[in-house]
Protein backbone atom coordinates (compact mmCIF):
# COMPACT_ATOMS: atom_id res chain seq x y z
CA UNK A 1 0.00 0.00 0.00
CA UNK A 2 1.10 3.27 -1.11
CA UNK A 3 1.61 6.53 1.26
CA UNK A 4 -1.65 8.15 -0.08
CA UNK A 5 -4.06 5.14 0.37
CA UNK A 6 -3.53 4.84 3.58
CA UNK A 7 -4.14 8.58 4.45
CA UNK A 8 -7.19 9.33 5.88
CA UNK A 9 -9.13 11.42 3.49
CA UNK A 10 -11.30 14.28 5.39
CA UNK A 11 -15.51 13.13 4.77
CA UNK A 12 -17.10 16.31 2.84
CA UNK A 13 -17.91 18.79 5.23
CA UNK A 14 -21.51 18.91 6.84
CA UNK A 15 -23.92 21.82 4.92
CA UNK A 16 -24.24 24.71 7.57
CA UNK A 17 -27.16 26.52 6.38
CA UNK A 18 -30.85 24.86 5.80
CA UNK A 19 -31.39 25.32 2.27
CA UNK A 20 -28.17 22.83 1.57
CA UNK A 21 -29.63 19.96 3.38
CA UNK A 22 -31.28 17.58 1.15
CA UNK A 23 -33.19 15.06 2.79
CA UNK A 24 -33.50 11.76 0.78
CA UNK A 25 -36.21 9.57 0.94
CA UNK A 26 -36.63 5.93 0.12
CA UNK A 27 -40.35 6.61 -1.24
CA UNK A 28 -41.73 9.90 -2.60
CA UNK A 29 -44.19 11.31 0.39
CA UNK A 30 -47.96 9.97 -0.80
CA UNK A 31 -51.25 11.33 0.02
CA UNK A 32 -51.91 9.57 2.74
CA UNK A 33 -48.79 10.87 4.44
CA UNK A 34 -50.16 14.62 3.28
CA UNK A 35 -53.54 13.13 5.03
CA UNK A 36 -51.46 12.53 8.32
CA UNK A 37 -49.86 15.85 8.08
CA UNK A 38 -53.22 17.75 8.47
CA UNK A 39 -54.71 15.03 10.65
CA UNK A 40 -51.21 15.63 13.33
CA UNK A 41 -52.38 19.25 12.86
CA UNK A 42 -56.27 18.67 13.87
CA UNK A 43 -56.11 15.76 16.60
CA UNK A 44 -56.07 17.68 19.72
CA UNK A 45 -59.23 19.67 18.13
CA UNK A 46 -62.62 18.51 20.48
CA UNK A 47 -65.05 18.67 17.69
CA UNK A 48 -62.33 16.88 14.67
CA UNK A 49 -61.87 14.30 17.58
CA UNK A 50 -65.55 13.82 18.67
CA UNK A 51 -66.31 12.70 14.92
CA UNK A 52 -63.66 9.90 14.91
CA UNK A 53 -64.53 8.64 18.46
CA UNK A 54 -67.91 6.46 17.60
CA UNK A 55 -67.73 3.36 16.84
CA UNK A 56 -71.21 2.62 16.16
CA UNK A 57 -73.72 4.56 14.06
CA UNK A 58 -75.99 5.29 17.00
CA UNK A 59 -72.99 6.98 18.75
CA UNK A 60 -71.91 8.98 16.14
CA UNK A 61 -72.47 12.95 16.40
CA UNK A 62 -74.29 12.52 13.10
CA UNK A 63 -76.30 9.39 13.76
CA UNK A 64 -73.53 7.90 11.04
CA UNK A 65 -70.67 6.46 10.98
CA UNK A 66 -70.20 7.61 7.50
CA UNK A 67 -71.38 11.18 7.75
CA UNK A 68 -69.18 11.86 10.64
CA UNK A 69 -66.40 10.69 8.56
CA UNK A 70 -67.32 12.92 5.56
CA UNK A 71 -67.28 15.93 8.10
CA UNK A 72 -63.80 15.29 9.33
CA UNK A 73 -62.64 15.05 5.75
CA UNK A 74 -64.55 18.24 5.56
CA UNK A 75 -62.23 19.93 8.66
CA UNK A 76 -58.98 17.91 7.19
CA UNK A 77 -59.89 19.67 3.57
CA UNK A 78 -60.53 23.24 5.12
CA UNK A 79 -56.75 22.74 7.48
CA UNK A 80 -54.88 21.85 4.63
CA UNK A 81 -56.45 24.85 2.78
CA UNK A 82 -54.72 27.17 5.74
CA UNK A 83 -51.60 24.78 6.02
CA UNK A 84 -51.45 25.18 2.37
CA UNK A 85 -50.94 21.14 1.86
CA UNK A 86 -52.90 21.35 -1.78
CA UNK A 87 -52.89 18.03 -2.66
CA UNK A 88 -55.57 17.27 0.19
CA UNK A 89 -57.09 21.24 -0.31
CA UNK A 90 -57.72 20.56 -3.37
CA UNK A 91 -59.12 16.57 -3.39
CA UNK A 92 -62.74 14.93 -3.15
CA UNK A 93 -63.96 14.48 0.59
CA UNK A 94 -64.20 10.50 0.27
CA UNK A 95 -60.59 10.78 -1.29
CA UNK A 96 -59.78 12.39 1.90
CA UNK A 97 -62.27 10.17 4.45
CA UNK A 98 -60.51 6.90 2.76
CA UNK A 99 -57.43 8.05 3.41
CA UNK A 100 -58.47 9.00 6.90
CA UNK A 101 -58.58 5.51 7.29
CA UNK A 102 -55.81 4.51 6.30
CA UNK A 103 -53.62 7.07 8.65
CA UNK A 104 -55.77 6.25 11.56
CA UNK A 105 -54.70 2.53 11.60
CA UNK A 106 -50.93 3.42 10.92
CA UNK A 107 -51.89 5.12 14.70
CA UNK A 108 -53.76 1.61 15.22
CA UNK A 109 -57.00 4.23 16.31
CA UNK A 110 -59.29 3.33 13.25
CA UNK A 111 -62.96 2.56 14.28
CA UNK A 112 -62.57 -1.04 13.40
CA UNK A 113 -59.74 -1.41 15.82
CA UNK A 114 -61.18 0.13 18.94
CA UNK A 115 -64.88 -1.57 18.36
CA UNK A 116 -62.66 -5.05 18.29
CA UNK A 117 -59.93 -3.69 21.31
CA UNK A 118 -61.00 -5.97 24.62
CA UNK A 119 -58.77 -5.27 27.28
CA UNK A 120 -56.11 -3.46 25.07
CA UNK A 121 -55.86 -6.76 22.58
CA UNK A 122 -57.16 -6.18 19.20
CA UNK A 123 -59.59 -9.51 18.75
CA UNK A 124 -60.70 -10.78 15.36
CA UNK A 125 -63.80 -9.66 14.40
CA UNK A 126 -66.86 -12.28 13.30
CA UNK A 127 -68.15 -9.75 10.17
CA UNK A 128 -65.66 -8.33 7.87
CA UNK A 129 -66.67 -4.88 8.12
CA UNK A 130 -64.28 -2.22 7.63
CA UNK A 131 -65.15 0.87 8.32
Amino acid sequence: MDQKSRELRAPPPLPTQRKDWTRHLKALPVFNDSVERVHNDLCEDEDYLKLLTAVHDITAVTGSLSFDNCRAAMMLKARATELEVHDVAEAKEKAIALSLNTVLRRYHQSRKERRNTVGGEIVPSDNHNDD
